[in-house]
C-alpha cells in the first residue's frame, strides 16, 4: 500500500510539473514583461538615486582622509624626493667624421 501511494504521489508530481511547463499563454507573457519592466525601473532607479550616494559616501570618506594627513615639514623647509640622473654620455658611440661645406 505505502509503495503504490508512493508511486502515485511520483506520478502526480511529475504531471503537474509538466503541465506548468508547457504552460505559455498571454498571461504569463504578460508576467515576465512586468518582471522586465519592474527590474529596468529598478536598475534605473538605482543608478539615479543609490549610485550617486554611496559615490558621495567614499568621496567624503577619502577627502576626510586626505586633509586629516598632516604635513611633517616645517614652513622654508624643502626636500628632494630623488637625484636627478647623472649622464654617462661616453665618446666611444663612434668616430667623429669633419665635413666641409661644398659651396
Amino acid at each position: 500500500m505505502k509503495n503504490l501511494f508512493y508511486i502515485l504521489f511520483i506520478f502526480s508530481y511529475s504531471n503537474a510539473s509538466a503541465q506548468r511547463v508547457h504552460e505559455a499563454g498571454i498571461s504569463n507573457l504578460f508576467r515576465v514583461l512586468l518582471f522586465f519592466i519592474i527590474v529596468y525601473y529598478g536598475l534605473k532607479m538605482v543608478k539615479r538615486y543609490v549610485f550617486p550616494m554611496i559615490l558621495t559616501y567614499f568621496m567624503n570618506k577619502f577627502s576626510q582622509k586626505f586633509n586629516s594627513q598632516e604635513p611633517s615639514l616645517k614652513e622654508g623647509e624643502t626636500v628632494i624626493d630623488k637625484k636627478p640622473q647623472q649622464k654617462n654620455e661616453s665618446n666611444t658611440v663612434g668616430e667623429y667624421i669633419d665635413f666641409e661645406e661644398i659651396e
